[in-house]
């Protein structure tokens, strides 16, 4: 069972999206949060696997509360749903290390398929972000901050393990990392993700400080 964490400060949204999940197999929204105070506070009592959280909150900016929440907890997944589209939000989300970014125009089923798309350890931006992303960038291959962190680490030729230590974080996390990183840049192993990685612009080829 997914469990989610929904955080909305309009009241009929959060409705509508609880009413929603509650028919929906396989996924339990177990708290919903107005604030980001309430949001964190929901974090310390309940085992959450996804938080779907607005940028807007009264008490705080979503880019903000996500940078907090990936501080304290960073094997938790969020999907940002909002109506803001513009390509500072989206680029400081990924950086904040979002897994997900829907625009509330987007009906639930795709909502639904982005809970489960990122629960499942991948990554998801509706159609109009991806397009954006396409636009914004020479390379139609989008990697978060922290896939870039480890991507370089893998380079250097550092063990998941060793990565994980100077990340800290699991060597599962590490991982996963890589195994993502792999299927975005349709490799068929490291070495072939490297050298695409390298013919891509996203590591610099030649030295050892990558």
């Amino acid at each position: 069972m997914i469990k989610v964490l929904i955080v909305e400060d309009h009241p009929m949204l959060v409705d509508g999206l609880v009413n929603s999940f509650a028919k929906a197999e396989g996924v339990e929204v177990v708290a919903t949060a107005g604030t980001g105070e309430d949001c964190l506070e929901s974090l310390k009592i309940y085992p959450v696997d996804i938080v779907l959280m607005d940028l807007r909150l009264p008490d705080i900016q979503g880019t903000d509360l996500a940078k907090e929440i990936s501080g304290i907890m960073p094997e938790l997944k969020i999907i940002v749903l909002t109506t803001h589209q513009q390509k500072y939000y989206v680029q400081t989300m990924i950086d904040a290390g979002v897994k997900g970014y829907l625009l509330k125009s987007v009906n639930f089923d795709e909502i639904l398929k982005a809970v489960k798309t990122v629960a499942g350890g991948g990554t998801y931006f509706c159609a109009d972000i991806m397009q954006q992303l396409k636009e914004d960038g020479q390379n139609h291959i989008f990697i978060t901050k922290r896939e870039s962190e480890v991507l370089k680490l893998i380079a250097g030729g550092l063990t998941n393990q060793e990565i994980a230590d100077k990340l800290f974080i699991s060597p599962l996390t590490v991982d996963s990392h890589r195994k993502n990183l792999i299927l975005k840049f349709e490799a068929k192993n490291t070495a072939s993700m490297i050298s695409i990685a390298v013919a891509q612009g996203y590591l610099q080829e030649g030295g050892g400080d990558w």
